[in-house]
This record gives C-alpha cells, structure tokens and sequence, in this order.
C-alpha cells in the first residue's frame, strides 16, 4: 500500500505537536489542547516557555481552573515538567514549563530493575 503524503505550504510561525500524544486515546481533549498550546509557546532551542494560566485559558478556550487541572495532569503523565517561579518581591508570577515527547515522558516515568 503506497503511503499518502500531504504537502503544506507552512508560513511561519508554526507548531510542531509529538503526533504520538494527539493519537493517544487515553490522553483527554482538554490536556492535548493545552499540550499544544504550551508546544506552540515553547522555545525550539530547549522546549521551555512560562505562559501564564490566564493566557492559557484564554488561547484553549477553557476557563483557568480546567487549565490548572489540564497542566496537573501533563504533570502527573510526564509530558510537562512545571517550575514555579517567582519575582524579586518573592511574589508567584507565571511557571517555566519544559515540553517532552511521550517517548521522553514514558522513558522517564519507567522505575529502574
């Protein structure tokens, strides 16, 4: 069987998303949308950003409490590694998130013999 390929004419900037967390079937729609949000803010030098859980909310469409529970459960899954941070003033201001791949999430959840 011939294997189709699509051609896109891609203006930048775009979003390249792990194919392999979109086609889970146990990962929810509201933790792939906000996988793909955190994914299309991060940096292509080291898959980190620190969007706030306002701006996250408002780019998925979702209100701020599912977007905390979204990002827990990437937490809880590996997808994302979270760091809170905080200003000068030691007040909270918006977290550092690393992206990983589910390869990368599924190799660091696995416990040593």
């Amino acid at each position: 069987m011939k294997e189709r390929t699509l051609k896109f004419q891609y203006q930048e900037p775009f979003t390249m998303v792990d194919n392999a967390v979109l086609m889970d079937e146990t990962i929810g729609i509201y933790e792939k949308l906000t996988y793909v949000i955190l994914c299309a803010f991060a940096s292509n030098e080291d898959n980190t950003c620190y969007p706030s859980y306002l701006t996250i909310a408002n780019k998925t469409g979702c209100s701020r409490s599912k977007t905390i529970s979204s990002i827990k459960a990437l937490v809880e899954l590996g997808l994302v590694e979270k760091v809170e941070r905080v200003n000068k003033n030691r007040e909270s201001t918006s977290n550092l998130y690393t992206i990983k791949t589910l390869a990368n999430a599924n190799k660091s959840q696995k416990t040593p013999p």
